[in-house]
């Protein structure tokens, strides 16, 4: 057949594209324009996996009239009560598809200012029992006033 059917297994392009883009194997149940911030705008995303898991995403746009920039994209997971934002590096395919669905749902969808997005922040968010990493174990310490050497003759 071909390099990437061989590659994967005898898989289609569809399941090619699934394993890219873990998005096209989830079924979108609620999405939202939220549009009750004079600096950000968001598109809420609720998905249910191929297990009927939610996954919910909250693409944040920075206003910049007459445009909208994109800025990140946070994601919360089933059974978690708190959005983290993702990697752009990592979730590259997922975001440009969420991006892609927000243009094309928004232009039909009226834009909410009381959505539960409103209050998931437009800064960086982490993880709660996220701590910064530490620094490096130190040697022992040297002694603050160092005694020269002694420069005594022996005879």
């Amino acid at each position: 057949m071909g390099f990437f059917s061989d590659l994967f297994g005898g898989g289609g392009r569809r399941e090619i594209e699934r394993l890219l883009n873990p998005l096209l194997g989830s079924k979108l149940q609620e999405f939202a324009v939220v549009d009750a911030d004079d600096v950000y705008m968001k598109h809420y995303f609720l998905f249910r996996d191929r297990d009927g898991k939610p996954e919910e995403f909250v693409v944040i746009y920075r206003r910049f009239d007459p445009e909208l920039h994109y800025l990140r994209t946070h994601y919360r997971k089933a059974g978690e009560s708190f959005f983290v934002t993702i990697s752009e590096q990592v979730w590259s395919f997922s975001i440009g598809y969420l991006i892609e669905q927000g243009k094309r749902l928004a232009g039909s969808t009226r834009p909410q200012k009381n959505h539960l997005a409103t209050q998931v922040s437009a800064g960086e968010l982490k993880h709660p029992d996220w701590k910064p990493p530490g620094k490096a174990p130190e040697g022992p310490k040297a002694p603050e006033n160092p005694q020269p050497p002694s420069t005594r003759n022996q005879s």
